[in-house]
């Protein structure tokens, strides 16, 4: 038993310092991401177990030193867990300083009245001891409906809105991540909590299937995005959905399609299929997004993602540089871009958080739209996949976004006073 408890508390020390201080090292930066990404978003979880542990190794009463060091390891690993908790839970203050700045003292007097109207609510500590149950029970989701079929492939999209079947709702497009390729991730697992958020609080949210690498190459995935939002707007409305005020927002890979979309909006080159159509979007919500394929700044710090690329594009990036900087959002800002609520984690070993803060600089220099920036304190990439103290605020800083920016797009209107009235 001795042996066993210095394992865990050395086990227990390290997955904590992970947490902390993720490695972005060649080779082992997948497995930092992964073990601390669970860890940090399964806390309630780890302390329950360290506590268990603790008290059953305190109980068996250990004598010899290697077995004390372990439970002061694991004691210790607790602390630091804990600590990290009740950070991630008091971080609702980044989301809406973010939109202050953005918006300014307009902003912050919606966010007072919604406050004095008892409109603001709370993260919900029942959904976070329940984390992988994201559906509300007043949503209803309608799945598998077919928006295209390109080289023979069926793309597919899943709508959830209230149960109640509303009408002329402002719509949400999410588009998923998992590194454009196969396997890693598909409509039916990313942004859940998100949607099921929105849609109970008087949204439409749309979440949509596209071409995977390395069957296909981009910008085969931003072609498809743009279907769907074509096709989003000739339907949404038989399904209670505003096809006038549309907005994008995807995680990781997801999110650089989504940048694509707000930065090319109407350009022909990415909607062959759909001449003259309106591709334009009235807003944008990138989520850990990959902003620069060339990497001109050297914020990766390894090779690892140009190799990933070259499945993506199929190119040698040192021969093809336009083509890469035509693919990278950071390179596409302009005075046009629509408003922007960029959300990045401190400690994302994927995505370096050093790339998220230059793309928000180059947007902001340009743009006549206001461009939020929530950089959420030692978190991991993905961390909004399932519900946690981070997802918590996340779902609710991202509805405080959009719906003041539809307040300000669309005016008090019908769909308007609905989402006011259940926010």
């Amino acid at each position: 038993m001795d042996t066993l408890l210095l394992v865990l508390g050395i086990a227990a020390a390290l997955l904590v310092l992970n947490v902390y201080r993720p490695r972005q090292s060649l080779g082992i930066s997948a497995v930092s991401f992964f073990l601390g990404w669970l860890v940090a978003e399964l806390a309630f979880f780890g302390l329950l177990i360290g506590a268990l542990v603790i008290g059953w190794a305190l109980g068996a009463g250990p004598d010899a030193v290697r077995a004390q060091v372990g439970v002061g390891l694991l004691a210790a690993s607790w602390t630091a867990l804990l600590v990290y908790t009740i950070q991630a839970m008091r971080g609702a203050h980044v989301f809406e300083r973010a939109v202050t700045e953005a918006f300014g003292e307009s902003f912050a007097k919606h966010m007072a009245k919604r406050r004095e109207a008892g409109l603001d609510e709370a993260p919900s500590w029942q959904r976070m001891l329940r984390p992988f149950s994201p559906h509300r029970a007043t949503v209803e989701a309608i799945r598998g409906i077919e928006y295209k079929v390109a080289d023979g492939v069926s793309l597919q999209l899943d709508i959830y809105r209230h149960g109640d079947a509303p009408e002329g709702c402002p719509v949400l497009i999410n588009i998923h991540g998992g590194g454009w390729t196969q396997n890693w991730g598909d409509r039916t697992q990313q942004a859940l909590p998100l949607m099921n958020h929105l849609a109970e609080h008087g949204w439409v949210c749309v979440t949509i299937a596209y071409r995977l690498s390395p069957t296909f190459t981009f910008p085969d995935h931003l072609h498809d995005c743009k279907s769907a939002l074509v096709w989003v707007r000739q339907h949404i409305a038989q399904y209670g959905g505003d096809p006038d005020f549309v907005v994008v927002t995807g995680g990781s890979a997801g999110g650089h399609l989504a940048l694509m979309m707000a930065l090319t909006q109407n350009d022909p080159e990415y909607q062959k299929d759909h001449p003259g159509a309106d591709t334009s979007v009235q807003g944008c919500v990138p989520v850990y997004a990959c902003y620069d394929f060339l990497d001109r700044e050297g914020h990766q710090p390894n090779a690892g993602m140009e190799r990933h690329l070259r499945t993506v594009m199929k190119l040698d990036r040192s021969e093809h540089e336009e083509a890469y900087r035509l693919a990278s959002p950071v390179h596409r800002v302009h005075e046009d871009a629509p408003p922007m609520l960029v959300v990045q984690g401190e400690l994302d070993t994927l995505i370096p958080v050093a790339s998220a803060r230059h793309f928000v600089s180059e947007l902001r220099a340009v743009s006549r739209e206001p461009v939020a920036y929530a950089e959420l304190p030692l978190t991991q990439h993905a961390f909004e996949i399932f519900a946690s103290p981070h997802t918590e605020h996340h779902i609710h800083g991202v509805e405080q976004f959009l719906h003041f920016l539809y307040r300000n797009r669309a005016g008090l209107g019908a769909a308007t006073a609905r989402t006011e009235s259940t926010s």
